[in-house]
């Protein structure tokens, strides 16, 4: 497939349906907060790192207890959202139809990665460690200094596989995702699985599923790509959003952020 000799993955949106649960988390955790934010922040904003997000939405709240949080205080904030998703998330877990397209994959010759913003936590919660030895790398959060949309996660996992990332397909669900891959200099395939197509045309080519990646009509068509355009290109990783954060006061809080209650489970 025209020098393509690794397949780099994010997890949630592409791999799993997570997307709704990190939603419903971040409303939660901002109604704590005295926030309403829809859920659709997290497709909107997923690739970054979480506390990048969540600055944005005090940002867009003009919410200043948040914004004068220290990084400390927004991490113990972030865990607690963490915790809470892991909750609601359920057995969320990869698919055997997903496994046997990963399984093909690697059987065709292709070197795997996965290279998700997620934290290690959530990443063992969801990707069992059997699930995890199909991958010849695996990068989260923490494997970084620099998250989505910048391209050191797609860059370093390219590195560990010993490739180009002209060499490296990447499979992204996210705005983010697809311009940390662009930047990156690999080509980079997206799954309509959270946004709306008119949201995905940085990637090289949209798709409805990750599933796509196990018939011929998806190489055939992305080879036909891959020769009109010759090489992928590299795009500027602009953090700019594609739509403003739907975030309002759902009521007024003290200055000074919530404590949380001894009897919580959280």
């Amino acid at each position: 497939m025209l020098g393509l000799q690794g397949i780099l993955f994010d997890l949630d949106g592409v791999l799993v349906n997570s997307i709704p649960a990190h939603g419903k988390a971040w409303a939660w955790i901002m109604s704590t907060m005295g926030l309403e934010v829809d859920p659709f922040v997290a497709p909107l904003t997923e690739g970054l790192h979480s506390q990048k997000i969540a600055r944005l939405i005090f940002e867009a709240a003009d919410y200043k207890p948040g914004l004068l949080m220290s990084t400390d205080e927004l991490e113990t904030l972030i865990d607690k959202k963490r915790d809470y998703y892991r909750k609601i998330v359920g057995q969320v877990s990869l698919s055997k139809e997903v496994m046997k397209v990963l399984r093909s994959l690697k059987n065709k010759g292709f070197a795997l990665a996965l290279v998700t913003s997620t934290s290690k936590q959530n990443l063992d919660h969801i990707v069992s460690t059997d699930q995890q030895s199909v991958f010849d790398t695996i990068l989260w959060a923490s494997s970084v200094t620099h998250s989505k949309p910048h391209p050191e996660p797609y860059l370093l996992a390219a590195k560990q596989l010993n490739l180009a990332p002209d060499h490296c397909l990447v499979v992204e669900n996210a705005v983010f995702g697809i311009r940390s891959a662009r930047a990156a200099g690999a080509w980079c395939v997206a799954v309509a699985s959270t946004l709306p197509v008119k949201y995905l045309q940085e990637a090289h080519l949209v798709i409805p599923s990750v599933l796509e990646l196990g018939s011929e009509e998806f190489w055939t068509k992305l080879e036909d790509i891959m020769n009109c355009v010759g090489e992928p290109g590299i795009l500027p990783p602009s953090e700019e959003l594609i739509s403003d954060i739907p975030v309002r006061f759902k009521y007024r809080v003290s200055e000074a952020p919530p404590r949380e209650s001894s009897s919580s489970s959280l």
